[in-house]
């Protein structure tokens, strides 16, 4: 009866493992399929930075010319800062994969 004990703890641990193995792999193959290179993730970071600075800048163009302001003077300040640390983050990632080379 022990034996048979011991088999069923075995059997149920390894299915665990193996369970966890198969999680394991599942959340590393998303990870690679978001784009597992980093130099698509430097230009997608890139690309989201010049985007919310256009729209900062838009904003101010509109404020200047229109009379018109989307943004009050925090939510311009906020969207600045974004686009300054996407642009830093980016520029970090570019200089990575270069000395990676």
């Amino acid at each position: 009866m022990k034996e048979s004990r011991c088999k069923r703890l075995q059997k149920s641990e390894n299915r665990s493992l193996f369970t966890a193995e198969l999680i394991l792999r599942e959340r590393w193959e998303t990870v690679v399929l978001l784009g597992g290179d980093m130099k698509s993730w430097a230009i997608t970071v890139l690309v989201a930075s010049i985007a919310i600075f256009a729209f900062y800048f838009a904003n101010v163009a509109s404020g200047a010319f229109l009379d018109a302001v989307w943004l009050s003077d925090v939510g311009e300040m906020l969207v600045l800062v974004l686009a300054c640390a996407l642009f830093v983050i980016s520029t970090l990632l570019f200089e990575k994969q270069r000395r990676d080379k």
